[in-house]
């Protein structure tokens, strides 16, 4: 396993004014990363205007926890062992750019040679690569923001729930399987996310498009919190209803919205 680390002074000193300002929280700075012979939970930088900390666990197949540093050529600071797991919990005062530089190429040298480690013993084949740039660390920042805004809005990325966005994809829904659905433009929001989306269940927008023209979805096969988003889109026209029999039933959804929804089901399968 490589990790490239091509950040710079000018990143860190970015971080550092995000904690200070309170604009982030948190940064994953590596994915999970997984083989047969150990498992690295995310390394995250995590702070305030106070302090930091670049944390991470490393988790054996083999019982090596407390020699792996060691034979893995590489000094143990701001950890704890046990015979099977590795914690870095490595906590500084957020003083300086250059030791938050550091400690950042520590938390990275320590999961490269450990987990190289873990793999040589076990002959296992490790190349996988990483690289940590400018861009990584802008589009952490710019998550963190949003997420941020999202709290002051007090908007939660959930099903059905309507949240502020410059577009569906700022919203990384996917990996909750909600698909952003546009709802209106807000002029008047302070925050700069001027389009409000809805977010819909994948299992709604499935029950949605069997409301065509040739088949009409009686409103008992819908729960409440989807009946009530039916009712709105009626109202938009995005779709119809009727009364059959004493009861209401869905049909005719707006071709716009039925190949919106088809592209995003199958954009997040």
């Amino acid at each position: 396993m490589q990790i490239e680390n091509k950040l710079c002074n000018s990143d860190f000193a970015k971080i550092v004014d995000g904690f200070r300002t309170g604009s982030i929280d948190s940064m994953e700075l590596l994915p999970m990363i997984k083989f047969d012979c150990a498992v690295v939970s995310p390394l995250v930088l995590s702070g305030s205007d106070k302090e930091y900390t670049v944390s991470a666990r490393i988790m054996f197949d083999d019982p090596i926890g407390n020699t792996a540093c060691f034979n893995a050529g590489i000094k143990e600071f701001g950890i704890t062992k046990s015979s099977k797991e590795i914690d870095l919990a490595l906590k500084k005062a957020l003083e300086s750019v250059d030791e938050l530089g550091n400690d950042i190429a520590y938390g990275l040298l320590l999961v490269e040679k450990v987990v190289n480690y873990a793999c040589m013993i076990r002959s296992e084949d490790s190349f996988d690569s990483f690289v940590l740039d400018s861009k990584l660390i802008e589009e952490q920042i710019e998550k963190s923001k949003k997420e941020k805004d999202r709290e002051l809005r007090h908007e939660k990325l959930e099903p059905f729930g309507i949240v502020h966005a410059n577009s569906g994809f700022d919203l990384n829904a996917q990996s909750l399987n909600l698909i952003p659905m546009y709802e209106g433009y807000d002029r008047w929001d302070l925050f700069g996310g001027k389009k409000a989306y809805r977010l819909l269940p994948r299992s709604f927008a499935v029950k949605l498009l069997k409301c065509d023209e040739n088949s009409w979805v009686p409103e008992e096969q819908f729960s409440n919190a989807e009946r009530n988003v039916l009712e709105d889109y009626v109202k938009k026209k995005y779709l119809k209803s009727r009364e059959v029999a004493g009861k209401v039933c869905y049909f005719g959804l707006e071709e716009k919205t039925r190949t919106y929804l088809i592209k995003a089901l199958r954009t997040n399968a």
